[in-house]
Order: structure tokens, then sequence, then C-alpha cells
């Protein structure tokens, strides 16, 4: 496994950087994405760059409802339930 310091260290060498070590050195630059699917249809609804984003975007989704004094009752306004997943790399 390779970490930012090793790929910077690398960059700042003179020797050659091997076809391997330029993969490995993407991988650790790319960045990991997630999305809020449907459960029932497969939707993509929402992309974010961390599961934070998901789960703050499905936070924002979420209604109040006051209905009495002192109680609140919360709703989502969404159709179908929401499940937050890694995409690949591809992506």
């Amino acid at each position: 496994k390779i970490n930012d310091r090793t790929v910077r260290r690398l960059l700042n060498s003179e020797d050659s950087i091997s076809d391997q070590t330029l993969e490995k050195m993407a991988a650790v630059c790319e960045k990991r994405k997630f999305a809020v699917i449907g459960f029932s249809t497969g939707k993509i609804y929402f992309r974010g760059e961390h599961h934070a984003d998901c789960t703050r975007w499905i936070n924002e989704q979420a209604v109040q409802i006051k209905k009495a004094h002192s109680h609140k009752k919360i709703a989502l306004n969404m159709k179908e339930p929401m499940i937050i997943q890694r995409l690949p790399f591809a992506s």
C-alpha cells in the first residue's frame, strides 16, 4: 500500500517511476464517491465525496410536522427507502 508521503517522495526524486508504481499512486489520488440510491428502483438520487455528504442530504430531505404543543414528528419526503453505497473507482 502506498500512502501520500510515499507519493510525494517518488514525485520529488530523480529516479524513474515504474508503471506499477504509477498505478498505485493513481489509486491513492482517486477520491472515493458515495451515492444515495433508491432501494427499490436503484435510482441514484445524490452523489457525494464522503459518506457524511450523503447522510447530510438525507437529513435535509426531512420535514418537521408539528402535531401538538411539545411534540414534533419528522417525516422524510421520499417515496422509497434509501441506501448509501460506495461507488466503484471508475464512476
